[in-house]
This record gives structure tokens, sequence and C-alpha cells, in this order.
């Protein structure tokens, strides 16, 4: 590897330091399924969508 990194792993290494920051800022997480459990209701719920 030559230690160079590409846009995807820039934006990664980006992402990667904001949690930590914001972990130890005492910052919680949200839980993924909320998201998910939303959109099954969407999904369901329009025709349009559905």
């Amino acid at each position: 590897m030559t230690g160079e990194l590409s846009a995807v792993g820039l934006a990664r290494q980006a992402l990667i330091v904001a949690r930590k920051a914001a972990k130890k800022n005492g910052a919680t997480t949200r839980k993924p399924a909320f998201a998910a459990a939303v959109l099954a209701v969407l999904l369901s719920t329009s025709p349009a969508l559905g």
C-alpha cells in the first residue's frame, strides 16, 4: 500500500475520527433498527413506494 488514501478512504477516516470525538464528548449512538423500522412502515403503508 502506498499510504495515500482515496476519497472513500479519506471519508472513512474522517468518519472514524468524528465518531471518536463524539464518543469522547458523551454522545450516544442511535440503533439502526429504528431507521429500518421506519422504512418498513413507509413501504408497507404507501402504495406508491411498496
